[in-house]
C-alpha cells in the first residue's frame, strides 16, 4: 500500500480540478461519517487532508450512534450549510463534500440540491440503498406507516420504526417526518435518482470486498451523474468499513 498522502493528493487532483494555476486556492472539505458512526471514523483521512493543506471539518450528523435520527434530512442539510460557513470563514475558496457509507449517500443528496455551494463530491463505500429490494422488503411496512402518519397530521409523533444497518435489522425511535426523509425510496436517499442531478467532479470509491455495492457496478448510480473530465469510479482492496481508510489504493 502506498502512503496515505499519495491517495489524498490523487483524490484532490482528479476530483477538485487542481491545476498549476489553481494550486494556491484554499479548499475546504466537509467529511461526513456513516450510519451509527462518529466523526472520529473519518479521522485518519482528515489528518491526511490537513497535512496536505486542506481545511477540514467533521460534523456529527443526525444519523450518528449518539443522535439516532434526531433531525430530518433537510435539517441535516442546514447543518452542512453551517459547516461550509465555518470553512468559508477560514478562507476556503472551494468546497468539497465527502462521505462514507450512508454519509456518502447523504453527501450526494446535498450536492444534488446545493450545487451552487459545492465544487466536488467524494463518495466512499456508498450505502443506504433505500430503493433496493432488500430495503423495501425489510422496511416497507415502516415506510408505509410513516406515510400514513404524515397524512393523518401525526408527522412529529415519536414511534419505533424498522431500520437496517450492514444487512442487520434494528429499531429506531424517531418521528414519521424524520424517518421518511431518510428512508423514502423516492426521496433524496435514492442514489441513482440523486446521481442524475449531479453536475460536478465526482469520485466514487468502492471496496472489492464490499460485495453488496461492488456487484451493482458503475451503472448503478455513478454513470447517472453528469459527466466531467474529472469523474472517477474506482475499486480498492477494502471492505465496506475500510473503504474510507484505504488511502494508498487510488494513487
Amino acid at each position: 500500500m502506498l502512503r496515505k498522502l499519495a491517495i489524498v493528493l490523487s483524490i484532490a487532483c482528479s476530483v477538485l480540478q487542481v491545476q498549476q494555476g489553481q494550486a494556491s486556492e484554499k479548499v475546504g472539505v466537509v467529511l461526513i461519517h456513516g450510519k451509527a458512526g462518529t466523526p472520529e471514523h473519518m479521522g485518519s483521512l482528515a489528518v491526511d487532508l490537513v497535512d496536505a493543506g486542506y481545511l477540514v471539518t467533521m460534523p456529527e450528523m443526525p444519523w450518528s450512534a449518539q443522535r439516532r435520527y434526531d433531525r430530518s434530512l433537510s435539517e441535516a442539510h442546514g447543518e452542512i450549510d453551517s459547516q461550509i460557513a465555518v470553512l468559508r470563514a477560514q478562507g476556503a475558496e472551494k468546497i468539497v463534500i465527502a462521505g462514507h457509507s450512508m454519509g456518502a449517500n447523504m453527501a450526494m443528496g446535498y450536492a444534488a440540491t446545493h450545487g451552487d455551494r459545492v465544487h466536488a463530491l467524494i463518495a466512499l463505500g456508498p450505502g443506504q440503498t433505500v430503493e433496493s429490494n432488500n430495503f423495501v422488503d425489510a422496511l416497507g411496512s415502516s415506510v408505509a406507516q410513516a406515510r400514513r402518519m404524515l397524512e393523518e397530521g401525526r408527522g412529529d409523533e415519536l414511534v419505533t420504526f424498522d431500520d437496517m444497518h450492514l444487512g442487520k435489522l434494528g429499531k429506531v425511535n424517531t418521528s414519521a417526518r424524520i424517518y421518511l426523509s431518510y428512508f423514502d425510496p423516492q426521496g433524496l436517499a435514492n442514489m441513482p435518482a440523486t446521481a442524475s442531478r449531479l453536475d460536478m467532479p465526482f469520485l466514487w470509491a468502492v471496496g472489492r470486498a464490499d460485495r453488496n455495492m461492488l456487484v451493482r457496478g458503475r451503472t448503478y448510480a455513478f454513470d447517472h451523474a453528469g459527466p466531467t473530465p474529472w469523474n472517477r469510479y474506482v475499486e480498492v482492496d477494502a471492505d465496506h468499513i475500510r473503504s474510507a481508510l484505504s488511502a494508498g489504493q487510488l494513487a
